[in-house]
């Protein structure tokens, strides 16, 4: 807290660490190579990698309250929140974000596109192979890479696979939706489990 507080009294934006909320075990946090089991209270700071095996899931509540969800079987690297600056990579997995973002967009890298989130909901996937899905639940989110780009609005999919133009592949509905991230308890109010049921 020192430090932050050292580097905005000189000017200089400090970078504000996530928290970690909700843990299960197969989830792991790379710090400087070192790789630890992941425990709910430890900071997440730019640059740390986070993993989840076929087991593990995790939840990271974010500098400005945002709260990101990471599925198993995911690779992800956190870099930080400065300002209105984020830019994040998804190597592989499942990711799903809710929060609202009033200062400007943010960039998700993935092995085939990069994914400029406007909006206030939204989840992603990576295959194996680098082939990107981008779902917005609400909000806009801009999908671009090197052979095109297209806007995506509330409830609408993205399909971006390795050396192609994004392209639109259908509507989201509310039954398909994120699934996975329901079964996190202690991080939603009784109207979101309603509304899961």
């Amino acid at each position: 807290a020192i430090l932050f507080l050292l580097l905005e009294s000189i000017g200089m934006p400090a970078v504000k660490p996530a928290e970690i909320v909700s843990v299960r075990a197969g989830a792991y946090l790379t710090v400087e190579s070192t790789r630890k089991n992941a425990t709910v209270g430890q900071e997440v700071s730019k640059g740390n990698r986070i993993e989840t095996d076929a087991y593990g899931r995790l939840s990271l509540l974010l500098p400005d309250h945002a709260l990101l969800k990471i599925s198993s079987e995911t690779r992800f690297v956190y870099d930080g929140v400065e300002g209105n600056r984020r830019s994040w990579f998804l190597d592989k997995g499942k990711v799903w974000l809710r929060g609202l973002f009033k200062k400007g967009p943010f960039n998700v890298r993935t092995p085939t596109a990069v994914i400029g989130v406007r909006g206030t909901e939204w989840y992603m996937t990576v295959a194996p192979d680098g082939t990107t899905t981008v779902g917005v639940v609400d909000g806009k989110v801009k999908v671009e890479n090197p052979y095109g780009n297209l806007f995506l609005d509330s409830r609408e999919l993205a399909l971006i696979q390795p050396g192609r133009a994004p392209v639109k592949s259908a509507y989201l509905m509310p039954e398909n939706a994120v699934n996975w991230t329901l079964k996190y308890r202690g991080l939603w109010d009784q109207a979101d489990l309603e509304r899961a049921d």
